[in-house]
């Protein structure tokens, strides 16, 4: 738009000076610069004329590193031609492609395919389609839109933590007691024989091919019937570096162990202070399932509650029979404190700490770790670009200190 205001400037300063000199090539210029003016802006217009453009768009759900494909179709139904074209999609969403130039021949059209990487969770808008035409010299800008708002849900990944488990024999008050159950659980105890009408689902092929009989695996009913998930979304603790962020990588753990334990039949509830309060009271079955994802697509970490307030607003939550799984980059100390009440109450507690200067934050909470295991509580450690399956199947220990039992594996020492 800056040239149409130095074609103007241009034409005013002309028209002036040939009034004041009377000049003849002076007026010649000044028919140009109009006639200039004039034709660009016809132009602009009927370039935008007789347009249609839409968006073909297969899902409105993915999950963070997938990718969306659209297909993007743009008509000329008129017989003049069009020259430019600027096609976009309006988003939110970020790392979406810039918009596309491309030319129309009489009555013809441009297909195309479009593929945007899903990079962070969240809940984004998609449209509408924005053509913008324009003249040959820049001057004349026009837009036009097309299709309506829609919006694209991006869960957080899920990451299969076959040895992740919540222990209960480190907790205090908790004896190692270990009953067999029916169910399928997250914790295989051992095999013996097949017995006719037993679900195939819990053969152990390994100790099959070994014995030369089919023998399955007996599970044990876990360490508690319900199992707290509380994500911390304070701001002042978050960081966030190279399009990976501490926020993300919490709310993928939490959707990973949801689906671990609802799978296994057991009841899953879900806490998260953010912009808004998130509570999911424990439940079983794919509805909890789905109902923990939308939150954790949801959330946004812009939480003003620190994590020790957060914890203790919502200790009313959770009774004997509880497991909190707390996962975290807070470096503060103060809600250890919080943890060691609910011990007090029975109630199994167990951290996973994200550790925020690996993701470029100012601060590490590697030091929380040693105060953990000093007051009883065990503690996993994440650092931006684990492989979360492996860091999740066995606990934080210090540095080369991390173990598991021999022949049982998730079961921690």
């Amino acid at each position: 738009m800056k040239r149409i205001y130095l074609i103007l400037f241009l034409l005013a300063l002309t028209l002036f000076s040939a009034l004041s000199t009377g000049f003849y090539l002076l007026y010649r210029l000044v028919y140009a610069l109009a006639l200039i003016l004039v034709s660009s802006y016809i132009w602009t217009w009927i370039s935008s004329w007789g347009i249609e453009a839409r968006v073909e768009r297969r899902t409105s759900r993915a999950a963070k590193g997938e990718n969306i494909e659209a297909r993007i179709t743009v008509r000329n139904t008129s017989f003049i031609p069009k020259s430019w074209l600027e096609v976009q999609e309006m988003t939110d969403m970020p790392g979406h492609l810039e918009g596309m130039a491309i030319g129309l021949p009489s009555r013809g059209f441009r297909s195309w395919k479009v593929s945007t990487p899903c990079k962070r969770r969240g809940i984004y808008t998609l449209g509408p389609l924005r053509v913008t035409s324009g003249d040959l010299f820049g001057l004349f800008r026009r837009e036009r839109y097309f299709g309506d708002v829609h919006t694209l849900i991006v869960y957080p990944q899920i990451i299969n933590l076959h040895h992740f488990s919540i222990p209960a024999a480190d907790l205090p008050g908790e004896g190692s007691a270990v009953h067999r159950s029916f169910s399928i659980t997250p914790s295989a105890s051992t095999v013996k024989d097949y017995t006719y009408g037993e679900s195939l689902r819990r053969i152990h092929w390994p100790s099959t091919a070994r014995m030369g009989k089919l023998m399955i695996k007996e599970f044990d009913q876990g360490p508690s019937s319900d199992i707290w998930l509380f994500l911390d979304l304070h701001w002042d603790v978050q960081a966030e570096q190279e399009e990976e962020s501490t926020d993300d990588y919490g709310a993928t753990i939490a959707a990973s162990i949801a689906r671990k334990y609802l799978d296994a039949e057991l009841s899953v509830g879900f806490v998260a202070h953010g912009d808004d309060r998130y509570v999911l009271p424990p439940e079983t079955g794919p509805a909890q399932m789905a109902r923990i994802m939308e939150v954790l697509a949801k959330g946004k970490a812009q939480g003003k509650v620190p994590l020790e307030e957060a914890l203790a607003q919502e200790e009313a939550l959770y009774s004997r029979n509880s497991s909190v799984v707390i996962i975290t980059p807070s470096y503060r100390e103060e809600w250890i404190f919080v943890l060691k009440e609910l011990m007090r109450r029975r109630i199994k507690v167990l951290v996973i700490l994200v550790e925020p200067s690996s993701f470029g934050g100012r601060d590490s909470n590697l030091h929380l770790s040693g105060n953990l295991a000093r007051n009883g509580i065990p503690s996993y450690v994440v650092s931006r670009g684990d492989d979360l399956s492996a860091v999740l199947s066995h606990m934080y220990r210090g540095p080369q200190m991390a173990e598991v039992f021999p022949g049982h594996p998730g079961r921690l020492l």
